[in-house]
């Protein structure tokens, strides 16, 4: 081999290197400001009843659901779980944060004792 090609080598293993270092920070990132959110809601989260609004198909199977909290209406959505049967139209029980109520989750999804969402 000759040096070009060892150049060229470890510059690839460098921009690998790097790659996955970026990789392990982005995860590490997403997963503190997931379980943060989850966190929340599951020490502080309050609890109030929504409804199914719309079933969708794009990312794979997510039901979106309204919610209001003092007047005003928030949206979230959440992947379909086995355990929910929720259909447009059903109520289901939501947990929110009180200080910032669009981070927000059915409560099936957060507190165990919600199993059930109609």
């Amino acid at each position: 081999m000759d040096e070009k090609e060892e150049d060229v080598k470890e510059k690839r293993k460098g921009q690998i290197q790097t790659l996955v270092a970026f990789s392990l920070i982005l995860i590490l990132i997403l997963s503190h400001y997931y379980y943060t959110n989850f966190y929340i809601l599951e020490k502080n989260g309050q609890i109030t009843k929504g409804y199914v609004y719309d079933i969708s198909l794009s990312n794979g199977m997510k039901f979106v659901y309204r919610f209001c909290v003092d007047g005003r209406e928030y949206r979230g959505g959440s992947n379909m779980q086995t355990k929910s049967t929720a259909l447009v139209g059903d109520s289901i029980t939501i947990i929110y944060n009180p200080d910032n109520p669009e981070n927000s989750n059915p409560a099936c999804d957060v507190l165990d004792k919600y199993v059930g969402v109609k």
